[in-house]
């Protein structure tokens, strides 16, 4: 549901509906509002079990915590905020350059800010397919989007951003009123251990 929220990904909704249609077809019991915690929240003996808990979004560090800025899940779940002030925004990557990433800028530029995206990597959308890179970066051009690759977050103030560029000792302050930062995920732990001790044959994590 994250991955259709970014423009121009609204088709991904057509995968939960196939699943969806495939869980009825094959008779699969869906039990909704049922935590489990240990083996006996299963309602019943079970030869496996494949845990699949996700991941959460991580904090913003205290330094960049502020009221003109956000988390990259942010603008995904609550959608991209109007321009303010001079309607510059930067959003930082981690240089993990996926979908989230991209999708999160062009949200941006869709909501009227003009963006600056700034990321560790030497390339942008360097894990988007090859066929749908031009694309991308025509939409994102043609909202006057700036690149800063090989560039890393060095620090924060009211209304600015300090870059830092990794091949070159010297700074770059930028003026924005909106910095969204891509904070990276961590696995929220499931109940493995837990269904391993009760005797389950079979117990496997997957996903996030």
């Amino acid at each position: 549901l994250y991955a259709a929220s970014i423009p121009h990904r609204h088709t991904l909704l057509r995968l939960i509906d196939h699943q969806s249609s495939e869980l009825r077809r094959l008779g699969v019991e869906v039990r909704f509002g049922t935590p489990v915690h240990t083996a006996g929240d299963l309602g019943g003996p079970f030869d496996a079990a494949i845990v699949a808990t996700g991941a959460v979004a991580n904090p913003l560090d205290m330094e960049t915590q502020g009221a003109t800025v956000m988390r990259w899940i942010d603008v995904l779940k609550d959608g991209a905020p109007q321009p303010s002030g001079s309607g510059r925004a930067v959003f930082m990557d981690d240089g993990s350059g996926f979908w989230w990433n991209c999708g999160v800028a062009e949200a941006l530029v869709q909501a009227g800010w003009q963006v600056t995206i700034a990321t560790p990597s030497a390339s942008v959308a360097h894990m988007i397919p090859v066929e749908s890179v031009a694309p991308l970066l025509g939409r994102l051009a043609a909202g006057h989007t700036e690149f800063r690759v090989l560039t890393s977050l060095e620090g924060v103030s009211p209304g600015r951003v300090l870059l830092q560029p990794l091949v070159s000792g010297q700074t770059e302050e930028l003026a924005c009123d909106l910095l969204v930062v891509q904070t990276g995920r961590s696995p929220v732990p499931g109940p493995v251990q837990a269904l391993r001790e009760a005797g389950i044959a079979e117990v496997h994590r997957i996903g996030d």
